[in-house]
């Protein structure tokens, strides 16, 4: 990722100073005021180091700072200070708002000495914050197996979420983002208190009972309560909170606050991904259970919509094929469930196969007959 700083000052000449001063060494962005600044926040970032005068005009350089705090917590942020502000700059420091302080007149040399500070205080952030994501992705994605082999009627769904979630991004202009897939992956979490007969309903497009339906309206709420205890995880939370709320506002949670384009982004997505994948365990095809969706007005956000129907276009590109449980290799995705010799779900339907559910069902056809051929959906290579 290209280092980049901002200059935020309420007076024209300082900024030209700075670019005559960084314009060789680094890459800058400079903002006439803080209400330019936090817009440049949104188009030109991410900085990696932020600097701010203090006395600026509406909004001084600790509020704006806090605001750059809140906005792009990575970002080391340096304010510049007359001497009677000292007492107001030590304390942004102490609250965590701001990385350095220097005083006017601040000497060129003790300015590039701080920034080049910044940028390393910044670097390492971001090398902790990849190394956390990856350690904790690594170690959701072993708990996710561990409970799809436990509960498959909640579990054996994540990876169908995840492969929709992600193809769907791609002509919304979104990246994939952690966050994006962290919800997704726990998306069902809050199922583990449901009974496996009440999801097997569900997911089999069968009636359920008013208590049954008021259970169910409850899994997201919480998941979302476990997530929003754990540090990170907050946002994760509140995507799983209203992953089931209409685009209309209205389904759980009853927050009349939160409606349209103010539902989080990723649980429009999920909303979508979900309802998608009931309509298809239940036995419809894709286009049967699109023109459902496209029929239940107010439910769902149109962009978000029109992206999952873009993704049809890439059915292309696989095969379905039958073959013995000895064939079957990871990566491949089931076209239908594994059954054991009694008929009962071992792997759901349209879950991507890894090395842990490969020896899981060796381990199994050890013990007990498992219906074969074993459908499954192979990508097709071109020649």
């Amino acid at each position: 990722m290209p280092e980049k700083i901002l200059f935020v000052d309420d007076s024209r000449n300082v900024l030209e100073t700075y670019q005559r001063q960084f314009r060789k060494g680094f890459d800058i962005e400079t903002a006439l005021g803080p209400e330019w600044g936090l817009e440049k926040l949104g188009t030109d970032g991410p900085f990696s180091v932020v600097v701010s005068d203090f006395r600026m005009p509406n909004i001084d350089g600790v509020d704006f700072l806090n605001r750059v705090k809140t906005q792009m917590p990575d970002a080391s942020r340096i304010l510049i200070t007359g001497y009677a502000d000292v007492p107001t700059a030590m304390k942004a420091v102490n609250d965590g708002a701001v990385f350095r302080f220097l005083s006017k007149p601040c000497p060129h040399e003790l300015l590039l000495e701080t920034i080049e500070a910044g940028l390393e205080q910044n670097r390492m952030l971001r090398v902790e914050r990849d190394v956390l994501e990856r350690t904790l992705k690594s170690c959701l994605k072993s708990l996710i197996e561990v409970f799809s082999l436990s509960n498959p009627e909640a579990f054996g769904r994540t990876s169908r979420i995840q492969r929709h979630l992600r193809a769907m991004a791609r002509p919304m202009g979104l990246e994939y983002t952690w966050v994006l897939e962290t919800a997704s992956m726990l998306s069902q979490i809050g199922a583990v208190t449901m009974s496996e007969d009440i999801l097997r309903k569900k997911y089999g497009g069968e009636p359920l009972t008013t208590q049954e339906e008021q259970l169910l309206d409850q899994y997201p709420q919480i998941g979302a309560d476990l997530l929003e205890r754990i540090p990170r995880m907050e946002d994760i939370g509140k995507i799983i909170r209203f992953q089931e709320k209409r685009f209309d506002g209205t389904g759980p949670p009853t927050d009349v606050s939160c409606v349209g384009r103010s539902i989080p982004i990723e649980s429009r997505m999920l909303k979508i991904v979900l309802d998608f994948d009931t309509l298809e365990v239940s036995g419809m095809d894709r286009v049967g259970a699109f023109t459902v969706m496209q029929e239940r007005e107010g439910w769902y956000d149109p962009v978000s919509l029109d992206a999952l129907k873009q993704t049809f276009e890439k059915e292309k590109t696989y095969t379905v094929m039958e073959l013995s449980l000895e064939a079957l290799t990871s990566d491949m995705i089931l076209a239908d469930g594994v059954r054991d010799d009694k008929g009962q779900i071992i792997v759901t339907k349209g879950q991507k196969l890894t090395d842990g559910l490969l020896m899981h069902l060796m381990h199994v056809a050890h013990q007990n007959s498992i219906e074969e051929p074993i459908k499954v959906i192979v990508p097709i290579v071109e020649t």
